[in-house]
């Protein structure tokens, strides 16, 4: 049973290797072509993710703020998946200890998903277009972009109320972090 396991983890970690070094391929194929900026956002994204789960917090740093640069530039400025790269950015900057850094992040992405929000409330005719604009699978009936507007709807409802948990939660932990500083050069302070 034992060499069975030791076999398994082989197999899985000879398939962490391959996919690790598939998506770094693409990574070399997409800079190098230039051409599908989406595609490589994808690859950074998914590259930050795979460090994320390792522990790798700085390295999944770097790679989701290439991730974030690129959507910026390419997508529209209230589009999910900026607000998505920045929640992922918002935990790895708390596991670095960088509780403002994810406080700001995570502050981002609240703002852009009320942009959001506040995009497709705005009229039939905006949701729909908002959906089209954010190729919403290709998608060009009216009636089902704007069902699809109104799902996106209640999806961002959602995470909004758990984004705005966590911020109040590292609103909490910043405050502490201050607070603790405060209490360490007042001690400094006293010895002189």
């Amino acid at each position: 049973e034992e060499e069975e396991e030791d076999e398994e983890e082989e197999e899985e970690e000879g398939d962490m290797e391959l996919a690790w070094n598939l998506m770094e391929n693409a990574r070399l194929c997409y800079e190098e072509d230039g051409n599908y900026p989406i595609e490589l956002a994808n690859v950074y994204e998914t590259l930050g993710d795979f460090n994320s789960e390792h522990a790798n917090f700085d390295a999944a740093l770097d790679d989701l703020a290439k991730c974030l640069a690129i959507l910026e530039a390419e997508l529209e400025a209230d589009d999910r998946r900026l607000a998505g790269v920045l929640c992922s950015m918002s935990v790895a900057y708390q596991f670095t200890d960088q509780p403002e850094k994810a406080l700001e992040g995570c502050t981002r992405a609240i703002a852009i998903c009320t942009a959001r929000v506040a995009r497709l409330k705005t009229s039939d005719a905006a949701a729909i277009a908002a959906m089209a604009a954010a190729g919403a699978g290709a998608e060009t009936d009216p009636a089902l972009l704007l069902a699809a507007a109104k799902a996106e709807l209640e999806q961002i409802g959602a995470a909004i109320a758990d984004l705005r948990a966590r911020e109040e939660e590292l609103r909490d932990l910043v405050s502490e972090d201050d607070s603790t500083r405060e209490q360490i050069k007042r001690a400094f302070a006293a010895i002189g």
